[in-house]
């Protein structure tokens, strides 16, 4: 006998819109409703749930914060690909980076942060053009990359490394070659000259304040601010200047941007700013 599916109010998906803006900035509209509705109906028919209002309640009693993890799993999107808005890498490995070695100095380590990476596409092509420009020893001495995303299930997947046939696809052949190692017909693994470069941490960046000690050189975050509203995009654009360095790079997604005559960063070409030195 096949279950009907959890009925889905206005009541429970307005808490559930509220909730999800509160906790992680994601801003639900209307038209969101069938996403939310798929994505959380196999979580409570898991639990035994006939309903939203039940399922909200939940999570509201569950002390363990096991529920509201899984809830921000389902959630947050994660949907990303290898050599996305391909110019920023480019401009990172041509750029950005021979730019920054040159003026930071010879003892100096350069700092990157993948702001959102989701299953972690994003800083490991970061990884590959360090060692690009670099080479892999001077790399590891020299630079190092932060990744960060709200989902622990995102970060579950980046950290082991194994990406599709389709996926790698987008990368150049040379690419492909040098750094990943072949698991089956149609999955590959990440070197562990690129996973060495990486951290993972689970960050929330809708959080006051970040628990960052050093300044970065880089940061990505592309395709995170489209989910938020105006006033969480601003919010987060200041906090992206207090931790860029002089000089520092932000790259966001090709639909994103920052208003003109702004007082944090100045224009340097589509959805690439620059802190000024």
């Amino acid at each position: 006998m096949k279950t009907e599916a959890p009925l889905l109010t206005d009541e429970a998906f307005d808490k559930i819109s509220e909730l999800v803006h509160r906790r992680v900035g994601i801003v639900l509209t209307t038209q969101k409703r069938s996403l939310v509705l798929a994505r959380l109906q196999s979580v409570l028919r898991e639990h035994g749930f006939v309903n939203f209002e039940d399922y909200l309640k939940f999570l509201k009693n569950d002390a363990s914060g096991r529920a509201l993890n899984t809830f921000i799993n389902r959630i947050a999107t994660n949907h990303t690909f290898f050599n996305r808005e391909a110019p920023h890498f480019e401009f990172l490995k041509k750029v950005a980076l021979p730019q920054l070695m040159e003026s930071a100095g010879r003892h100096s380590r350069l700092h990157l942060w993948s702001a959102g990476c989701s299953s972690g596409e994003e800083p490991y092509q970061m990884a590959m053009e360090l060692i690009e420009v670099l080479g892999e020893t001077a790399a590891a001495e020299k630079a190092a990359i932060l990744a960060t995303d709200i989902s622990t299930a995102a970060l579950n997947r980046a950290q082991i490394g194994i990406y599709d046939r389709e996926n790698v696809q987008h990368l150049p052949s040379a690419y492909r070659l040098k750094y990943f190692l072949p698991v089956d017909e149609n999955n590959f693994q990440i070197k562990p000259a690129l996973q060495r470069l990486i951290l993972f941490k689970r960050l929330n960046l809708v959080r006051p304040h970040f628990p960052f000690k050093k300044q970065f050189h880089v940061v990505f975050c592309r395709n995170v601010m489209i989910y938020f509203d105006q006033e969480t995009r601003a919010s987060l654009i200041a906090k992206f200047y207090r931790y860029l360095a002089p000089g520092g790079y932000l790259m966001l997604g090709h639909s994103e941007s920052i208003p003109p005559g702004n007082r944090y960063f100045k224009y340097v070409r589509p959805a690439i700013y620059r802190k000024e030195e």
